[in-house]
């Protein structure tokens, strides 16, 4: 070959290669940068209150703040169990994706969504005579991220994307699963509140819109809940319903709150999945007998709130307003009996304490050592 052409086809070989680098190189900063794009965005959390509505009759707001001691504490003793389980555990691809979105710690899965506000609502259908229920994570950070994965779901989690079909609604996309049978009841279910709980229940009907993570238990109800975001982006004010009347209010110590209307059975629902806890024999045996379900519906409303300390300790207080007339000591030495022997794994403890007065019973319910307990179950599973 003459040498002229042979330098030219070296020259020119050498110039095509580093113009494929470089591009290969450029590709890959892109990539990078946008997945640090999408893991470093943020936005407002939505006031989850707003999500209340006339028929709502049961709601559990969660306001999870890192100003907030009690929750900051709790926080980082949980990030703390999950950064040994993940350290002893991640593998090439996973360490691969902390860097990619720029995690320091693996731990960032957790914390980065903060703050963030959660609502689990409940509400009855007067015309069709069935219980809806959804929930709504509304977090900081990470909703491009979670909103990107979803819309990609089977690039990111082709498993999952068989287990569910994907439909839209009101512009929104929606996943129900295909297996599993979804129906609603007269009756408020455990399965209707568990399912609300990610990996909490049987699988469930789940969209994110936004920063916001939407879970139902059936499509129906998924869809009222699209339309109540829908109405709280429009700016269209809140319908007030008896339910924001007994709410307690707000306060800057108080960071779990929530409220019940008895009317059509629901706290013989509640009941029912807090039955299903371990240890509380006592309460499933009670609510076993239709005569103790019927004096149930004697209380008319139940009302919660919370505070999470700084020492590791959750403090609850939950108030039930009853009929005159009402036996409330059947009822509620039984509850106290069945909240005494509950066994929370160690460290957790429970201290109870009923207080009766006219109209009203009192239960104050302190559960301890619960960050420490989520750091020894993280910890415990990279042994």
């Amino acid at each position: 070959m003459d040498p002229e052409i042979k330098r030219r086809l070296v020259k020119w070989g050498l110039i095509a290669g580093g113009s494929l680098a470089g591009l290969v190189l450029i590709l890959l900063i892109s990539v990078l940068l946008y997945a640090r794009s999408l893991a470093s965005g943020r936005s407002d959390p939505v006031e989850t209150e707003r999500f209340l509505t006339r028929d709502t009759s049961g709601v559990l707001l969660v306001s999870l703040q890192p100003s907030d001691d009690g929750v900051d504490e709790l926080f980082d003793q949980i990030a703390a169990g999950y950064d040994a389980a993940r350290a002893a555990k991640a593998g090439f691809w996973e360490k691969l994706g902390y860097w990619l979105v720029g995690f320091d710690r693996p731990s960032e899965l957790i914390t980065r969504p903060l703050p963030a506000e959660i609502a689990v609502v409940v509400r009855y259908d007067e015309t069709a005579e069935r219980f809806n229920s959804y929930a709504v994570y509304s977090v900081s950070g990470l909703a491009r991220l979670i909103s990107h994965g979803s819309r990609h779901l089977s690039r990111y989690a082709p498993g999952l994307a068989k287990e569910y079909e994907a439909r839209t609604y009101e512009g929104e996309t929606f996943f129900v699963p295909r297996s599993a049978s979804l129906t609603r009841s007269d009756r408020l279910r455990a399965r209707d509140v568990k399912m609300l709980v990610p990996g909490g229940g049987p699988p469930a009907c789940w969209s994110v819109a936004d920063n916001n993570v939407l879970l139902a238990n059936h499509p129906d109800s998924l869809e009222s809940a699209i339309d109540r975001l829908g109405a709280i982006r429009a700016g269209e004010g809140q319908p007030r319903g008896a339910i924001c009347s007994i709410l307690p209010p707000h306060l800057s110590d108080v960071d779990i709150r929530g409220a019940l209307l008895n009317r059509h059975g629901e706290l013989a629902g509640l009941l029912t999945v807090l039955g299903e806890v371990r240890g509380a024999e006592v309460l499933r045996r009670w609510l076993a007998a239709q005569s103790n379900r019927r004096l149930l519906s004697a209380v008319e409303s139940v009302t919660i709130a919370a505070d999470v300390q700084p020492d590791d300790r959750v403090l609850i207080t939950a108030r039930f307003a009853h009929a005159p007339g009402w036996p409330m000591e059947r009822f509620f030495t039984v509850l106290e009996a069945a909240l005494r022997s509950c066994r929370p794994a160690p460290p957790m403890r429970l201290e109870v304490q009923v207080s009766p007065s006219p109209g009203e019973v009192e239960v104050q319910v302190i559960v301890s050592g619960l960050g420490a307990y989520y750091r020894g179950a993280a910890e415990a599973t990279a042994d």
